[in-house]
């Protein structure tokens, strides 16, 4: 029982270290989502950009699986270091990531060139891809 007795005061803030960061991130989310001029100020982004955001807020991923950068989890989620910036980004800036998983680069790169996919997080950059496609450094 002595030891019950310990734990409360430790649960408790547990609990409420929670309950804040929980009240944080949805302020921030609601922020940046309603006012995009909020957005802009942040992140530094011109009208044309913010323009583009409100008329594309669901951006397609073609996903290949790439262990530790991209991958699905023990429940089928996507999950790796790619997915969290993505993440990161979407709390940002209100844009929504939808994955459209393929099974090789060449279907990967004909979502991108018909435009069905809009980006991928694990293709590599050369000559021939660039004729088509705009890359992006980290």
């Amino acid at each position: 029982m002595r030891f019950l007795e310990w734990f409360k005061p430790a649960l408790s803030w547990l609990f409420l270290l929670g309950v804040l960061g929980l009240t944080a991130t949805a302020q921030g989310a609601s922020l940046f989502g309603r006012d995009m001029q909020a957005v802009g100020n942040v992140l530094g982004l011109d009208d044309a950009e913010l323009q583009w955001i409100r008329e594309h807020p669901q951006v397609v991923v073609a996903s290949l699986p790439y262990p530790l950068y991209l991958f699905k989890d023990e429940s089928g989620e996507w999950a790796g270091l790619n997915n969290d910036i993505l993440g990161r980004i979407s709390l940002l800036t209100g844009l929504r990531f939808v994955h459209q998983e393929v099974s090789s680069t060449v279907q990967m790169l004909e979502l991108l060139e018909n435009g069905t996919a809009d980006m991928s997080t694990t293709l590599a950059i050369n000559e021939e891809r660039r004729a088509f496609l705009n890359f992006s450094h980290a």
